[in-house]
């Protein structure tokens, strides 16, 4: 099989306006236009590198990529710092409309139609690149090395050829941020149980979110990233939910006074402690006691 031509596909002409711009750079070319030196694109970028290194700076951290390797990065993020003169690579413009453009085709799988939808999905919530895998890599230069070609020759069909590889294109990516998505869940649930740990032994003090952070390796901002995305809850939400219960079961079972049971809790001042307790059981504490008082043994 002939190699591609080195030159930029305008995919857009075969999809009818809506689809990607591919192009491929072999060792000892510079950077290609439109992507120069600093990019930054309306749609999603993605990367493959076929033989080589490519390094590029992605916002302010670098990324090198070894063949085969392939990343995929949100639109509106700064690509610089291009380093691929040795190598042999694919820059593919994903635009938004492509998911939707291709999974309006006649006849197309419903199944794989939602494959597109996912995709927009994907794109949306990902917040650093996606490195993709040695094997993912390898598939989607297979892909590219075709799609070059049909869109090359034109011959009879190549619009539908060029729509069937765009849609295992984007399948290829979907499958690799379900991956991601699961370890992520794996490695969030772990982390979910260290954190409520930490609480369950400190909450009785005070507790300041630094501290949790430090304790199971994130920074605070990062930890409370990662905690509401997974349980729609933050640090600090988690850290009351533990104080109040505990607050509640002291008020039943005991006739320790509030200003003690706030100390217990790990609040100093007990009228902000009482201010905390209403706005999360919605009654003062006293309220909340007198109510419950025939449990107290």
């Amino acid at each position: 099989m002939s190699q591609p031509p080195v030159t930029t596909l305008d995919v857009r002409s075969a999809m009818e306006g809506a689809g990607a711009l591919v192009r491929r750079s072999r060792p000892g070319e510079g950077v290609p236009e439109p992507f120069g030196r600093q990019f930054q694109s309306s749609a999603a970028l993605l990367l493959v590198v076929e033989r080589g290194e490519l390094t590029v700076r992605v916002q302010r951290q670098e990324v090198a990529l070894r063949a085969p390797g392939a990343l995929l990065v949100r639109s509106g993020v700064t690509v610089s710092g291009w380093d691929g003169r040795s190598s042999d690579y694919w820059m593919v413009l994903i635009e938004a409309g492509l998911a939707e453009h291709i999974g309006t085709v006649e006849g197309l799988p419903m199944e794989v139609a939602r494959n597109f939808d996912a995709f927009r999905d994907v794109m949306a919530d990902l917040d650093e690149p996606l490195g993709l895998g040695s094997a993912t890599a390898q598939r989607l230069g297979f892909l590219l090395r075709e799609l070059a070609l049909e869109l090359e020759d034109r011959d009879s069909g190549f619009r539908m050829a060029t729509r069937s590889l765009l849609a295992l294109i984007l399948v290829q990516l979907r499958r690799q941020q379900q991956l991601q998505m699961s370890r992520e869940f794996s490695q969030d649930h772990v982390l979910f149980s260290e954190v409520l740990d930490y609480i369950d032994r400190h909450f009785d003090r005070p507790l300041e979110m630094g501290e949790i952070a430090d304790a199971v390796g994130r920074s605070p901002a990062h930890l409370t990233t990662l905690l509401r995305r997974s349980t729609g809850k933050t640090l600090l939400g988690w850290v009351t939910d533990r104080r109040m219960a505990e607050a509640r079961r002291l008020l039943v079972e005991t006739s320790v006074p509030v200003a003690e049971i706030a100390t217990r809790v790990g609040y100093g001042s007990p009228s902000y402690f009482t201010r905390v307790f209403g706005r999360h059981v919605g009654e003062s504490p006293a309220r909340f006691r007198s109510r419950n008082r025939r449990r107290v043994r």
